[in-house]
């Protein structure tokens, strides 16, 4: 009898130890599951914080840009103000392709110059093609009004870009132009390469 109550007490700690065991398993299945959950929850709102974060800085950098743009502008007379837009325009449309977009710089242009001068760049009948794999980047163009005379306006440009040819890394330059503006026509009539600024030089 004694035997069959030891058996007896020794099955219901079994028991008893077994059922601990899965409760024990059980709790840390859920616990594991809320930790789960709960960096689920935490990398969906970093995602959106992310988000929130990129959209802010969008509007900063338009804001800083338009401020750059009323600084620049600042004391300028109206047509020195059209000679600058329509300078950096045209300038970022030729500075800024690769080999998809290469030829497209033709029709962003053609509004801002004048016929003799597209003709110059763009010669009629004859095809460009593409970039030959060149792609290039404008990093900054700062243009300088030099002169006024009847409705001729002179000016100079300081061009930073970058440039690179296939998987090549990209290579910063600096070139000068002379920019030539007809104030009737709001349209460039010339434009000259005064050459490349070997770094560490400063154009005033």
């Amino acid at each position: 009898m004694k035997k069959v109550n030891i058996i007896a007490g020794m099955l219901g700690a079994g028991l008893v130890i077994s059922l601990y065991a899965n409760v024990a398993q059980h709790s840390t299945v859920t616990n594991q599951q809320q930790i789960i959950q709960s960096a689920q929850k935490k990398e969906k709102i970093s995602a959106s914080e992310l988000a929130s974060i990129k959209r802010d800085n969008r509007t900063l950098k338009t804001q800083v840009d338009s401020a750059k743009t009323t600084i620049n502008n600042s004391g300028k007379s109206s047509t020195e103000i059209e000679f600058n837009n329509v300078s950096n325009d045209f300038l970022k449309s030729m500075f800024t392709y690769d080999s998809k977009s290469y030829e497209q710089r033709k029709d962003k242009v053609k509004d801002l110059l004048s016929d003799k001068l597209f003709e110059q760049y763009f010669p009629k009948n004859q095809f460009f093609g593409d970039s030959n794999n060149v792609t290039s980047k404008l990093d900054k163009a700062q243009v300088y009004t030099k002169s006024l005379q009847d409705s001729t306006m002179q000016g100079m440009a300081v061009i930073d870009y970058e440039s690179k040819s296939g998987d090549n890394d990209f290579k910063k330059d600096t070139v000068v132009y002379q920019l030539t503006f007809d104030t009737t026509t709001n349209k460039l009539t010339d434009v000259q390469n005064l050459g490349h600024v070997m770094k560490g030089n400063n154009v005033q």
